[in-house]
């Protein structure tokens, strides 16, 4: 158990969904493996500076960006030159409490450069839980599981 098992205790999360993000850390960390819980709830604000990154400012706002929030957001080092890490601009999955995020503690530090076997590891024991592993899509996103249920 981690201190950041705690964004799990968020009365956002979906209940069903938190059962399942519980048996998939203590699965993955019964084999000796270190994760970590990243991010789980995502509110609105925290997606659009998600968004933000790896797109320019005219981009951001055809997309109904104001300047204040496009200064705001690249202030925070969601800049135009770092690569794209969503396609959503509104939370979905994260948005609902539905979608957890891990990375994994090595040298007490959180990494997601880790070898290929531990995401795989992540993503059966997600998949043997009734949950989607981001991993598996065109796009991947090896870190993200989710609930896609009720």
């Amino acid at each position: 158990m981690t201190i950041r098992d705690k964004l799990l205790n968020d009365p956002r999360v979906h209940p069903t969904a938190k059962r399942k993000f519980l048996a998939v850390l203590n699965d993955v960390r019964s084999k000796g493996l270190p994760l970590l819980v990243w991010e789980v709830y995502r509110s609105r604000e925290q997606q659009r500076a998600l968004y933000a990154q790896g797109r320019t400012d005219a981009e951001l706002r055809k997309v109904g960006y104001t300047d204040d929030e496009i200064i705001r957001y690249r202030k925070q080092g969601y800049l135009s030159t770092k690569p794209v890490v969503t396609k959503l601009l509104n939370p979905r999955y994260h948005g609902t409490g539905r979608a957890m995020d891990c990375c994994w503690l090595v040298d007490g530090k959180p990494t997601w450069n880790v070898p290929m076997e531990w995401w795989e590891t992540y993503g059966r024991a997600a998949k043997a839980h009734g949950l989607r592993w981001g991993g598996d899509w065109k796009m991947r996103d090896r870190p993200h599981v989710q609930y896609e249920g009720e």
